[in-house]
């Protein structure tokens, strides 16, 4: 029972750092799934078959992580995926028949105490576990404050102005820490401008405005233009001069561990996204399934962007190796390649290949 209880933990650890957060993670720990980890761990196999299973176990999901980190095994990764999902259904049948037939013996004190325990402790973590994010955050932004503000006297007001304006609210706060990455607070009238223009943009975020065609996107509904494909961004964030950006962490594609990536930025100005860009970094230019897997983010991308009104054969423009405009409507969609050639690295010689897709809704006339 204590590795059961201590990997309900260890996952509300690793995910608790928002009240969003929070919940999720209260609703996992009372989910299901935790009675049928707690039956399976409950109903061990004997000695020997344990130490039969154990080993087996333990090299399919190697193979399985080998197979997958190769798409010429794709097969092999499925067949690996298939044997553990029998061998999975076999345990739970197990642990289902020996309750049936020995559902006297599970059934009492001791058993709910075992099983209510871990989830109990689980529980009570997640409070800790948030004033420690909450915590953490603070640090953070104190430790910016210091580099943007005159004086000792003002860093101790944004301090106190800080914790009296956001307290336990943890989004706003760690906007507020980015927020001082573009601020300079030389003043105490600085320091309530800078929080009033976070918790305003926090509010604005709620109900946006539409932004019509000719405009542009929302920011916020274009920075999730690609997340169920692993493009995640962060927030829409204020750069200076009236500039607008989200980036996305790099997509590692490919088979190599250090080759490929897509990354996705959305830029404009406080209102709408004027420019979408879809960035490919290469160091296998000529790899047929690195430009495919480009060519497939980027098709959604235009799709969703223009809801499928672009007619465009990207992966034959990309293939051409020259840059190409492409008009639809007020939007214009550019395709650029960059070669950067270098080889003072030892005895390794290397090409990068940046293939650009940008959508954005500039005229001919600009």
């Amino acid at each position: 029972m204590d590795f059961y209880g201590r990997h309900r933990q260890c996952s509300a650890l690793s995910r608790c750092t928002t009240k969003g957060i929070q919940k999720k993670s209260a609703k996992d720990i009372l989910s299901i799934t935790v009675l049928l980890e707690f039956l399976v761990d409950f109903y061990t196999f004997s000695l020997l078959a344990e130490l039969v299973i154990i080993p087996v176990l333990t090299l399919l999901v190697c193979l399985q992580v080998v197979a997958k980190s190769n798409e010429d095994h794709k097969q092999v990764a499925s067949l690996i995926d298939g044997v553990l999902g029998v061998l999975g259904v076999i345990v739970l049948c197990n642990a289902f028949y020996d309750l049936i037939v020995g559902f006297g013996a599970f059934a009492n004190a001791e058993t709910l105490v075992d099983f209510a325990t871990p989830l109990l402790l689980s529980l009570s973590f997640l409070p800790f576990i948030y004033l420690l994010s909450i915590y953490v955050a603070y640090e953070s932004a104190f430790s910016r404050i210091g580099f943007r503000c005159d004086g000792h006297g003002i860093e101790r007001y944004a301090k106190w102005r800080a914790v009296y304006s956001f307290n336990f609210r943890y989004r706003a706060l760690r906007r507020w820490a980015d927020h001082l990455n573009y601020t300079r607070l030389d003043s105490k009238l600085a320091v309530r401008n800078s929080i009033a223009e976070v918790k305003s943009r926090l509010a604005y975020e709620k109900q946006p405005r539409t932004i019509p065609e000719d405009e542009g996107w929302s920011p916020f509904e274009a920075k999730d233009f690609l997340v169920d494909l692993g493009l995640k961004t962060g927030h829409y964030k204020h750069l200076g001069d009236g500039e607008w950006f989200v980036s996305s962490s790099a997509l590692e594609i490919g088979e190599n561990f250090s080759s490929n990536s897509i990354s996705y930025y959305v830029s404009g100005d406080e209102f709408a996204a004027k420019k979408l860009t879809l960035k490919l970094h290469a160091l296998q230019p000529g790899d047929a399934h690195v430009v495919s897997e480009f060519v497939r983010v980027a098709e959604v991308l235009l799709s969703v962007a223009l809801e499928g009104q672009a007619n465009t054969n990207l992966e034959d423009l990309i293939e051409q190796g020259t840059d190409a405009h492409v008009t639809s409507g007020v939007t214009k969609i550019s395709i650029r390649k960059e070669m950067w050639e270098y080889s003072d690295c030892g005895q390794f010689e290397a090409n990068t290949n940046f293939v650009t897709l940008r959508i954005s809704t500039e005229t001919l006339s600009e």
